[in-house]
């Protein structure tokens, strides 16, 4: 029996709430679609917002705020999974979040919708990384 179970290492993944992760991965990028939305809203309604965001932008806060906004993906995923309840929450299912997260905007990339706030790019990707494990820390298990 102890022979079976090392031979599959693949086996706890037969066992992840994948329901619960994709929910929350999916309510995630609803959220952050909507967000893009207004943004994009109120920046052609508003000029001077453009312009103030488009000189931001230009800065050097442009990277602090890309990982801002990867790092608030990550951690907003986390908030939306403890509130739907997930039975069994640790390392493995945020590693499952993280995977859920990164295949709903992968596939959000096949429309034409202008990625704002948070695309598949590798600064984006470790930040939400660093956002979901830092949001979730009381649930790792060493």
């Amino acid at each position: 029996m102890v022979v079976d179970q090392m031979s599959n290492p693949l086996r706890p993944l037969k066992f992840m709430p994948w329901r619960s992760l994709f929910q929350a991965a999916l309510l995630t990028a609803l959220i952050i679609i909507f967000l893009e939305f207004v943004l994009l809203v109120a920046t052609q309604q508003f000029p001077d917002l453009k312009g103030f965001i488009d000189e931001v932008l230009a800065t050097s806060l442009d990277v602090l705020l890309i990982v801002a906004a990867g790092v608030g993906v990550g951690a907003l995923a986390v908030i939306i999974l403890e509130r739907l309840g997930c039975p069994t929450m640790n390392t493995n299912s945020l590693w499952g979040l993280v995977a859920c997260i990164f295949l709903i905007f992968l596939v959000r990339r096949l429309f034409p919708l202008p990625a704002l706030l948070f695309d598949i790019d590798p600064t984006h990707i470790v930040s939400m990384i660093v956002g979901v494990f830092w949001k979730g820390r009381s649930y790792w298990r060493w």
